[in-house]
């Protein structure tokens, strides 16, 4: 592999191109998946061990910026080095160790600090879902319970006398109410 790659990079001659190496990650099912690309003088199966962990990898090897000269690949198995652990997991906390037993008196200690722990966390929480911003469909849902039992509380009003109104007075009446309720749903939509 290093063979190729010294081949390809003499193929550019200090001229424009570049020599870069991408790797995949093999499924189980033959999907090659992308992981990344590096300066093919960066490149070894060390790093790939490294960053990757044990599997088996496709490594295509190309010069961007020059035409007419074609990737070399290869299909490659890499071991896992003892006690590998992947980097997205690398500095989180361990699992914690259970405490040996310990004398009344500090186990009481212990269980103390726990509970405090536990009711800062609770604290926290409230606090942080205080900085949250509200969920308008949520608030629209409370409002409305709210009406329902408003409505369920309180008597039926009484029905007032029908007004006698000429015919203009009742059309503007009906055009008043139209655009009150053409208002309403407006504003219904912008808090949706």
């Amino acid at each position: 592999m290093e063979d190729a790659i010294a081949e390809l990079q003499g193929k550019i001659d200090g001229g424009d191109g570049s020599v870069r190496a991408m790797i995949y990650r093999i499924r189980g099912d033959g999907e090659k998946v992308y992981l990344s690309q590096v300066p093919a003088e960066l490149f070894s199966l060390d790093t790939v061990r490294d960053q990757y962990g044990g599997g088996e990898y496709a490594v295509s090897v190309s010069v961007r910026g020059r035409r007419g000269i074609p990737p070399r690949s290869w299909r490659v198995r890499v071991e896992a080095p003892p006690g590998w652990v992947p980097p997205e997991e690398r500095g989180r906390p361990a699992d914690p160790v259970p405490a040996p037993a310990a004398e009344p008196a500090v186990s009481a200690v212990l269980e103390q600090l726990a509970r405090d722990r536990d009711r800062s966390d609770r604290i926290l929480e409230s606090l942080l879902s205080s900085l949250r911003p509200p969920d308008p469909a949520a608030q629209m849902q409370s409002m409305l319970s709210m009406v329902q039992a408003l409505q369920v509380l309180a008597p039926p009003a009484p029905l007032a006398p029908p007004a006698t109104l000429d015919g203009l007075a009742l059309t503007e009446r009906v055009l008043e109410m139209a655009r009150t309720l053409e208002i309403g749903r407006a504003s219904c939509r912008e808090r949706v």
